[in-house]
């Protein structure tokens, strides 16, 4: 996918005298990619960051420590930090575009989710799960490998019972999370692509989905998020 420009764009003081800017951002099968700028007033410094490339950051930090005269770990933990905020506006900007097609549409009610399909002749409502669901985390974790973990933090719920649940991200389109976490009579309906639907009503439904970046490689876990729900922890 091509990078496209953050409005506004994501600024961080690196120090008195120095910022970072998030100019642009896009994501493609490899994960997500932005532009930044390190600037004094002026710009010094542009590049393009594979935001899940260790290597990449600590080569990065470097740089920006040269020419800030900063110690590198200082400017990585701050680095990290800033990544975190542009994986949230890229996430943000990216739901503002449709969701879905504008002849379709996804609710939720006390029933659980629906695909909701427009015609000229009307309105008709497909029941996709007997339960609601909603994400409220998406977590990375880092142990300072190439590789780094995701996973979603759910919150779900069948009638009076009320769960949470984190699942691996490559696992949540599966579902096979739902029995497990809110009982047996919890179900996704029969039917051609029902999962796929389900899954995408409640990743589109989902709002203020909070971000976190653990890092576990020190051997302690250090936590940042950002989002409405609530601040990571240390």
């Amino acid at each position: 996918m091509p990078l496209k420009p953050l409005d506004p764009v994501i600024q961080e003081n690196l120090c008195p005298g120095w910022d970072i800017t998030a100019i642009e951002s896009g994501r493609s099968a490899n994960g997500l990619k932005t532009n930044l700028m390190l600037s004094n007033g002026v710009p010094q410094h542009y590049r393009m960051l594979d935001v899940g490339d260790s290597d990449a950051q600590e080569a990065l930090a470097k740089i920006y420590a040269t020419k800030t005269g900063l110690d590198v770990e200082a400017v990585l933990y701050i680095l990290l930090q800033f990544i975190v905020q542009v994986e949230s506006a890229t996430r943000t900007r990216d739901t503002k575009r449709s969701p879905a097609s504008k002849d379709q549409e996804y609710q939720q009610d006390g029933d659980g989710l629906w695909l909701v399909k427009h015609s000229a002749q009307g309105s008709e409502r497909f029941q996709l799960t007997n339960f609601g669901a909603n994400i409220i985390a998406d977590i990375i974790e880092d142990d300072g490998t190439p590789e780094t973990k995701r996973f979603f933090e759910l919150e779900a719920h069948y009638g009076g019972t009320y769960a949470s649940v984190r699942v691996p991200a490559k696992d949540f389109h599966t579902m096979s999370w739902v029995p497990e976490t809110v009982g047996a009579k919890a179900r996704v309906f029969p039917g051609a692509f029902m999962k796929e639907h389900a899954a995408a009503a409640i990743q589109d439904l989902s709002d203020n989905i909070e971000c976190r970046h653990t890092f576990v490689h020190t051997g302690c876990s250090l936590g940042s998020s950002t989002g409405n729900r609530g601040e990571g922890h240390l």
